[in-house]
């Protein structure tokens, strides 16, 4: 009997089989983003970073550079730049 056929047969007697779906596997919960920033922006997130006591990932300084800015604005204590 070939390998084949053992496979074959075999395989009505062992566990089922989960197809693997194509692509990318998944990584996270929320889509993900990408932005370009200059270089003096992403040298002032790093310098966030630095004063973080838990020294977050760029990704994370981010996250709370915009929570910060997006909590600020909601107060009312920034202006926005109206051209």
């Amino acid at each position: 009997m070939g390998y084949r056929k053992q496979i074959k047969q075999a395989g009505n007697e062992s566990m089922p089989v989960t197809r693997k779906r194509p692509g990318r596997p998944a990584t996270g919960e929320t889509p993900g983003r990408s932005i370009r920033l200059p270089a003096e922006m992403w040298a002032a997130i790093d310098a966030f970073r630095r004063t973080q006591p838990d020294r977050p990932t760029r990704s994370e300084a981010v996250r709370r550079v915009l929570v910060i800015g997006l909590e600020l604005m909601k107060a009312g204590r920034t202006q926005r730049k109206r051209k």
